[in-house]
């Protein structure tokens, strides 16, 4: 179990053997289970900050798999002196430089040097240089160790400058899908950002700045639409170069029943050669003032066999906390498919919305299409 590149205990760990209940399991840096004999399927729980994690596999699917959390523990930090050398870039008149590491968390450097806050571990830790607003320059200091009093100095030259632009060609997506949006990063092998995610409309032209050459990672493309239906198309790519054309997949709309407290999905029929599974989640807010729970979970193909449905499991007979929204919130949800030529293992370490940025995956591609809506919890 892994939180960005630190071993990690979750707070509570369920397993279940074919489709026998859940069970509680001791929570480690490592767990192991036995399957009986003729058993293939299997399911682990895991709750990862405010979320309650769930995949449905086989052994075909996976054996030994590696659970990664983004969110794990206190938001601990740590004092590090940050210094920098731009003397060989010249032209710039007004100057601000942001550091990265771990994509979310970033600091404005106000002095040089400076005392900056950041999550301790081991890290990519990106410096670059705006002037005027507009990235002009990058430095990055690779699989760093950060801890308390760690000094780290950049010294920018002529090759750190960014190289040009590219640009992400606008996409059409099918008939009735007519609002959404991209979004577009760039994300070192550690996962930190190298300048401030780029954002663009459904059908527009995206520019977006060149990394200097040498500089290792990829950019991710997140590209939404959805229609007036509740229906919704995802696309997740990464890429390198100076352009990309992104693709959506086809439309797809399964049966959501929220009768019960956890949505039941039937209808689970997408088709196509890339479908690996499907992914569902619901969230809630407890009370207005309270912070989102949620609830997320991944059923390969190999796991449902012949089955066209999937229930949420409730997991507080596990001993899992805000695993089950109340009687009377309003809940929200979502259901579908996901297409991948990629393993199973390494879309699954990307699940989490636009942090599917924050864990670098070589070659991601991802695409979903499903549904999504509320419903008042009985």
């Amino acid at each position: 179990m892994d939180a960005l590149g630190n071993p990690w205990v979750a707070s509570s760990v369920a397993v279940q053997i074919g489709d026998n209940t859940w069970e509680a399991l001791d929570p480690k840096e490592t767990i192991t289970f036995t399957l009986p004999k003729g058993e293939t399927r299997y399911g682990l729980a895991y709750q990862c900050g405010p979320n309650t994690q769930v995949v449905h596999l086989t052994k075909e699917d996976a054996v030994d798999l590696t659970i990664k959390c983004l969110y794990a523990g206190p938001d601990q930090r740590v004092n590090v002196e940050i210094s920098y050398d731009d003397t060989q870039i010249p032209g710039v008149t007004s100057r601000t430089l942001r550091t990265y590491i771990a994509g979310h968390h970033r600091a404005v450097l106000q002095s040089n040097p400076q005392t900056v806050s950041l999550p301790p571990g081991r890290g990519d830790i990106v410096l670059t240089l705006y002037n005027n607003g507009n990235p002009l320059a990058t430095k990055v200091l690779y699989n760093q160790e950060v801890q308390e009093g760690t000094k780290l100095t950049f010294v920018f030259s002529e090759k750190d400058k960014f190289a040009g632009e590219g640009a992400v060609e606008a996409v059409r997506p099918p008939d009735g899908f007519s609002t959404g949006y991209l979004q577009l990063f760039f994300v070192t092998p550690l996962g930190s950002y190298v300048f401030e995610p780029l954002s663009g409309g459904l059908g527009e032209r995206l520019s977006y700045p060149l990394v200097p050459s040498g500089t290792r990672g990829q950019y991710v493309a997140w590209v939404w639409a959805e229609d007036t239906q509740g229906h919704f198309l995802l696309t997740t790519t990464a890429f390198n170069g100076s352009s990309f054309a992104p693709a959506f997949a086809t439309p797809f709309s399964p049966r959501v029943e929220t009768s019960s407290v956890l949505p039941i999905v039937s209808g689970l029929s997408a088709s196509g050669t890339a479908l690996i599974g499907y992914d569902f989640s619901v969230y809630w807010k407890p009370d207005p003032s309270a912070s989102w729970q949620i609830v997320s979970a991944f059923a390969s193909l190999r796991w449902l066999g012949q089955q066209d449905s999937y229930i949420v499991p409730d997991l507080s007979s596990a001993g899992f906390n805000g695993a089950r929204p109340p009687s009377g919130v309003d809940a929200f949800y979502s259901a579908s498919a996901i297409f991948s030529a990629q393993d199973i293992l390494e879309i699954l370490a990307t699940s989490g919305g636009t942090t599917i940025a924050r864990t670098n995956t070589p070659n991601l591609d991802r695409k979903q299409a499903g549904v999504e809506g509320s419903y008042r919890v009985p």
